[in-house]
């Protein structure tokens, strides 16, 4: 039986990012606390005017919560109605329609996150991912 378990007490130098091979610098990692704080972090310290994101959120399917946009302070309020919500289905769905009862398509949202969604812009783009590791459910990545 595979046994998971969330490791603690990472940092970003026991991680490494490649992008076409190159390898990236890790500007922020944080591990646990509010969602909603650590979007602010990431507004202050590395969100520029010209850069642009948009949320998406997973459960067993990935939603679009908030569509691209350079304001963070909108990003913020669509996670706050996404929590509020009780139905998530009302949320546009990301990727192919796929029959999942339960479960964490955390790979099916990295995957539309980053190939399904790209946006034209001259800003930076980046992959922000709040997730508990488990991973149990996706079409992708397995």
């Amino acid at each position: 039986m595979l046994r998971r378990e969330l490791i603690k007490g990472l940092t970003k130098d026991d991680l490494e990012v490649f992008e076409d091979r190159a390898r990236q610098t890790i500007s922020h990692f944080s591990q646990g606390g509010d969602t909603g704080r650590n979007l602010e972090e990431f507004r202050k310290t590395t969100l520029q005017t010209r850069d642009w994101a948009f949320l998406l959120c997973f459960g067993n399917n990935p939603r679009l919560v908030s569509a691209h946009t350079n304001r963070i302070e909108q990003i913020t309020d669509d996670l706050r109605e996404y929590q509020d919500r009780k139905s998530k289905m009302t949320f546009p769905r990301v990727g192919p329609t796929e029959q999942r009862e339960q479960g964490t398509a955390l790979f099916d949202a990295i995957y539309y996150g980053a190939e399904g969604r790209r946006v034209r812009s001259d800003g930076r783009r980046a992959l922000l991912v709040f997730s508990d590791g488990e991973e149990n459910a996706s079409a992708r990545g397995r």
